[in-house]
């Protein structure tokens, strides 16, 4: 199964928010991976190995989607890694389900210290609201109506964990990727909006953005999205004109820079070459989504 790139990144640059999100009292140092199984070609979703002393190795399976064999399949997974690397640590299986109405029902055969089941939005509650970095899931458990609302919220929660800088970025740039997820096609109005979530010179998508557009204003003398303004200004009225008009490029920037966010990602998992932002930002739309429609079907 493919692994989602939220929940990929965010272990994968915080290990311990699992343990936190699971309320596991386990100490040591843990590093996540996905990891392909040879014999099978199938793909854990995700596992937590420990690196030092002789704790639990975790397995966890994030589940968006109806599997009535969930729990053998995550078994078989789990007995197919031991069996290829000869691994003696105990495990833990973890299997978090993004809706309740996903779980099948807990079989009652497997031993409940080897297997814990989580529901996201529960999990989250329990955390009573305190700043932490599973901030950046809170997005997908939310009403869609509510969430540009709690944006600033969100972003104030993790600037408060007093992170280093980089650490700060990643976990924000999280944030904005979990809100794109979940509001694909935002109006004129969310859009305006969203810029706001994070300074306008530290949003990754807008930076990419106004860096491509420097580089067309050198070159042209103006962006797409202004001249497209201006041409429609002529008719409707120069202000709304562009208005629209950057809304449109601001849109359409967005979109680019998610997709070559996710390009990145699904070559870093596949362990290919990652290419360069500036030679993708090159390729056109239509471009950038076949190719990362190539990449997902390797995953």
């Amino acid at each position: 199964m493919k692994t989602d790139n939220l929940f990929y990144e965010l272990f994968r640059l915080q290990p311990r928010s699992l343990l936190e999100l699971a309320k596991l009292d386990l100490q040591g140092r843990y590093e996540f991976e996905s990891v392909t199984l040879k014999s099978t070609e199938k793909r854990l979703d995700g596992l937590f190995r420990r690196v030092d002393g002789t704790g639990p190795n975790l397995f966890l399976e994030v589940q968006g989607y109806d599997d009535p064999a969930i729990y053998w399949r995550l078994l078989r997974e789990i007995s197919t890694w031991y069996e290829q690397g000869g691994n003696s640590q105990p495990f833990v299986a973890i299997v978090l389900f993004l809706e309740p109405k996903y779980d099948p029902g807990r079989p009652d055969w497997i031993a409940s210290e080897r297997l814990l089941v989580l529901n996201l939005e529960s999990s989250l509650k329990a955390l009573c609201h305190q700043a932490s970095r599973l901030t950046v899931l809170k997005p997908l458990v939310t009403p869609k109506r509510q969430i540009l609302k709690q944006a600033s919220r969100w972003q104030a929660e993790l600037q408060s964990l007093q992170l280093p800088k980089k650490q700060e970025r990643q976990l924000i740039e999280l944030l904005e990727y979990a809100i794109l997820q979940r509001l694909p096609n935002l109006t004129l109005e969310e859009i305006e909006r969203m810029l706001h979530l994070t300074p306008l010179e530290q949003t990754v998508a807008v930076r990419q953005l106004m860096a491509k557009s420097l580089q067309q204003g050198l070159d042209q003398g103006l962006t797409k999205g202004v001249k497209q303004g201006l041409a429609k200004g002529v008719k409707q009225g120069l202000a709304k004109g562009v208005k629209q008009g950057l809304a449109k490029g601001v849109k359409q920037g967005l979109e680019q820079g998610e997709l070559i966010g996710k390009i990145q990602l699904a070559q870093r998992i596949l362990k290919r070459q990652v290419t360069p932002k500036p030679q993708l930002f090159r390729r056109s739309l239509s471009d950038l989504k076949q190719l990362l429609t190539e990449l997902e079907s390797q995953l």
